[in-house]
């Protein structure tokens, strides 16, 4: 014991110069332990494959309320049950009531899991849209009022 105090106080900045390279050390490990687990989500991008979650998939419009003969854009945003964005499925909008859009109901999501659509329509009222990604509804709907 006596020759580690008179090492210390020989060499002052030893031990703060080894804590640093310590707890270096136990970073380093507990990144290296994140970047192969198998859950780690790198930038929320698309996940290969997976099942549309309807609790954790949303669907969005960039207005809601519209004048007729203008249009909103909803947009749908797949994600599987650990929240990942699923890319290349099938995605599309339920009206109701069907009579009052002009829209084009499907489309196929991009790399990060959305799918885009423009809505207009042709007379005033709510349209009420549900959207379903791969046989899959949505829980979350939306209203867009038209207006003259």
């Amino acid at each position: 014991m006596e020759r580690v105090k008179y090492f210390l106080s020989q060499n002052p900045s030893f031990l703060p110069l080894s804590l640093v390279i310590l707890i270096f050390i136990a970073l380093l490990f507990f990144l290296g332990l994140q970047l192969t687990s198998t859950q780690v989500r790198l930038f929320g991008k698309a996940a290969d494959a997976g099942v549309v979650d309807p609790n954790t998939s949303s669907i969005w419009a960039n207005q809601y309320s519209v004048k007729i003969g203008g249009s909103a854009n909803v947009s749908v945003f797949l994600h599987n049950s650990d929240d990942r964005a699923i890319s290349g499925k099938s995605a599309k909008l339920n009206l109701n009531p069907a009579e009052i859009s002009e829209t084009v109901s499907e489309a196929t999501t991009d790399p990060d899991g959305k799918a885009t659509f423009t809505v207009s329509a042709k007379q005033p009222g709510r349209l009420t849209i549900t959207a379903v990604g791969d046989g899959v509804t949505i829980s979350k709907n939306l209203t867009l009022e038209f207006t003259k």
